[in-house]
C-alpha cells in the first residue's frame, strides 16, 4: 500500500525526522536490525562524487511535465555540486503500473473490508469505486501480479 514519506521544508528537519523513523521496530518484523546512523552528521558534507541514480522513465509512459522539470532541475544542481549522474533502467518497468493497480486495489479492499462493511458513508465515493474494483480481480491475477512484483523488487 502506497504510505507517504517523512515531510519537511528543509533536509535538517528530514535527517531528525528519519533519526527516529529508521531502524529497528519491535512491532515490524519487517524492519531493519541495522544500527542508525547519525544522519545529522552528513549535512554539511560534500557530495562531489556521489553517484546520482537517474531513472529512465520511458517504460512509465508521459511524466508530469511539472514534476519532471522540478526533477531536472535538481538533477542539475546536484550535478553542479559534484554529484555523479548515473542512467538507472528497471527491467519490466512497463509493468509496475498495472501489477500495482491489482496489489493496491486488492491490499487496500481487504485491508478497509471491515470497516467499508460498517461504515461505507465515511469513505469518499471515489475511495469506494476504487476498493470496488478489487471485487473484479480473480485470485489467478492477483497471483500472477505477485510474480511481477517478485522480478520488479
Amino acid at each position: 500500500m502506497d504510505h507517504a514519506g517523512p515531510m519537511a521544508t528543509n533536509v535538517s528537519d528530514i535527517a531528525m525526522l528519519l533519526q527516529v523513523l529508521a531502524g529497528a521496530d519491535s512491532k515490524d518484523a519487517s524492519a531493519s536490525k541495522e544500527t542508525v546512523p547519525d544522519y545529522s552528521k552528513s549535512l554539511n558534507q560534500s557530495i562531489k562524487g556521489i553517484r546520482l541514480g537517474i531513472l529512465n522513465t520511458k517504460d512509465f509512459g508521459v511524466p508530469n511535465k511539472d514534476a519532471l522539470t522540478a526533477a531536472n532541475d535538481a538533477v542539475r544542481t546536484l550535478t553542479g555540486m559534484g554529484a555523479i549522474p548515473v542512467d538507472v533502467d528497471i527491467p519490466h518497468a512497463r509493468y509496475t503500473g498495472s501489477a500495482g493497480q491489482v496489489l493496491f486495489t486488492a491490499e487496500a479492499a481487504c485491508f478497509h473490508e471491515q470497516r467499508m462493511k460498517k461504515s461505507l458513508d465515511l469513505f469518499d465515493p471515489i475511495i469506494q469505486e476504487y476498493l470496488g474494483i478489487s471485487a473484479f480481480c480473480a485470485a489467478t491475477d492477483y497471483i500472477k501480479t505477485q510474480r511481477v512484483r517478485s522480478i520488479l523488487i
